[in-house]
């Protein structure tokens, strides 16, 4: 079985570039059987809100489930700076707060503008830790 592990999906953002947007399963299925590849693992394609990109492909996750494999994306999401717990748990991983960007994604979900928290992990927070 041939697996590819790195595979973008989705309608993405209108201004994204042509590489980042319109990106169809069905289209993708067709370039994986060319390519002789036998399941796929999709990350979402650029988004101002990573929450509807994951439900956007969780969608044809759920229709193509022999063929496609969800590997969700966090942070960028509307709500970020608001999400105490995804906030909590990436620190539990070892990221940091960088900074935040005041008013910098717009959400069609409530048609309001929201907080970027920018959070980071360099090498050497983990390796002091070993």
């Amino acid at each position: 079985m041939i697996i590819d592990f790195h595979l973008h999906l989705g309608k993405g953002e209108p201004a994204a570039s042509p590489l980042q947007r319109n990106l169809l399963p069905q289209s993708l299925i067709q370039i994986m059987d060319e390519a002789g590849e036998d399941k796929g693992i999709v990350f979402p394609v650029t988004y101002g809100d990573y929450w509807a990109a994951n439900q956007e492909l969780k969608g044809y996750v759920d229709r193509f489930p022999e063929r496609l494999i969800l590997f969700g994306r966090v942070g960028n999401t509307a709500d970020a700076a608001e999400n105490g717990r995804m906030i909590r748990c990436a620190e539990k991983c070892g990221f940091r707060t960088e900074g935040v960007l005041r008013e910098a994604r717009y959400s069609e979900r409530d048609g309001k503008y929201h907080d970027n928290v920018i959070m980071g992990v360099l090498a050497s927070d983990v390796l002091s830790e070993t």
